[in-house]
């Protein structure tokens, strides 16, 4: 039985060795020069907005978020050949805008939950064919965009229209979609107090969640791009479908959230800003169940092994932080390391190097840059 199992572990060790390097490959070769193109793009796009504060905000969301629009695109290694170009138009046009509309919801605003959620309809109008553009900016102080946001939008829409099992997603990436927009309507306001009402509604019965765990889970675009990437696969199936959904809402996007929110814990106490990381009394040990049971999740779904490195690229990037090591979350960083197993410590390493390449060409611009 010993050498049975050892002989198990042998084999589910080689099965992810070479998603890894499939991954990899797939990623940097394919998948990466078409994001340097796409992102090259938008970041023009971004700097000919009319209103000099949008613009800039706009920059500066590009510049701060750029782990995330990678990140999205790494669900293209999903997608076939065929679709590929379009898969990673799609994902990073649909994360670009959450991240703009983010951006631009942290503003102070007379009505913050209206406009919130009126900034971020982006999200839903990109995912239906006919759907007509609100006025996204009826709630804002700043309204000459040049149409930035709608033209991430219909860039965005067009893209979805191209995925051979649109149809089959489109149900399930659109309650993605409103559960960001309404968690980030209800984030903005003075307390957590409608947040917490609305999460409690919103908790899968039986998954022992607190609250502020759940609002984590619909804060995160992870499960919206995990739909958006199978929606290029011609055979996916209804099953496979509410597999992926049901695995990465709430596990891997409460993860996804509250890793991003340990990374930004110190700067948000600095801000006076409200964490949902406040609430917990033991995080170290919740964060364990979290990676226990999203891991345990992705082993059913459609192409596991490769879902498991996007899962271990996602937990990588927050590791490979710098600005996550402050004392108090030294204890879990270390403890989330050590649950994720050993297909993290290539992870890091990558993710550590591609952040180190990135950091040093921003140091070289701002050299080059003339007095």
């Amino acid at each position: 039985m010993d050498g049975a199992d050892a002989t198990a572990r042998v084999g589910h060790r080689l099965g992810y060795a070479n998603a890894f390097v499939s991954a990899a490959d797939c990623y940097w070769l394919s998948v990466f020069p078409q994001v340097r193109r796409e992102l090259h793009y938008w970041r023009a796009r971004a700097a000919r907005i009319p209103d000099p504060i949008l613009r800039q905000l706009a920059l500066d969301t590009h510049e701060s978020k750029w782990c995330n629009l990678e990140g999205a695109a790494a669900f293209a290694t999903l997608a076939p050949r065929t679709y590929r170009y379009a898969a990673i138009r799609l994902l990073v046009t649909f994360q670009a805008a959450y991240d703009y509309a983010d951006t631009l919801s942290e503003r102070s605003q007379s009505d913050p939950i209206a406009n919130g959620r009126r900034l971020h309809q982006p999200l839903l109008v990109a995912l239906q064919q006919d759907a007509k553009h609100p006025d996204y900016y009826l709630y804002s102080d700043l309204r000459d965009d040049g149409g930035y946001l709608k033209a991430l939008t219909e860039s965005c829409r067009e893209a979805f229209e191209e995925m051979p099992s649109r149809s089959l997603v489109e149900d399930a990436a659109t309650r993605a979609a409103e559960r960001i927009v309404t968690y980030q309507s209800l984030n903005h306001c003075d307390t957590h107090g409608a947040l917490g009402r609305w999460a409690e509604q919103e908790t899968p019965p039986g998954t022992g969640l607190w609250w502020w765990e759940v609002s984590a889970a619909c804060a995160s675009s992870l499960t919206a791009l995990a739909l958006l990437s199978a929606a290029a696969e011609p055979t996916l199936t209804a099953r496979a479908v509410a597999t992926i959904e049901h695995t990465y809402h709430p596990w891997v996007g409460a993860l996804h959230t509250l890793l991003d929110s340990l990374v930004d814990w110190h700067e948000d106490e600095l801000a006076d800003q409200p964490s949902l990381l406040d609430h917990y009394s033991s995080l170290t040990e919740r964060m364990q169940m979290l990676v226990r049971c999203s891991r345990k999740r992705h082993a059913i779904l459609p192409y596991s092994h490769r879902h498991a490195v996007l899962l271990a690229g996602m937990v990588g990037v927050y590791l490979a932080a710098s600005q996550a090591r402050p004392d108090r979350t030294a204890k879990v960083i270390e403890s989330v390391h050590h649950e994720m197993g050993w297909l993290i410590r290539p992870t890091v390493l990558v993710m550590g190097l591609r952040r180190t390449v990135k950091d040093m060409w921003g140091h070289l611009i701002i050299k080059r840059q003339p007095v």
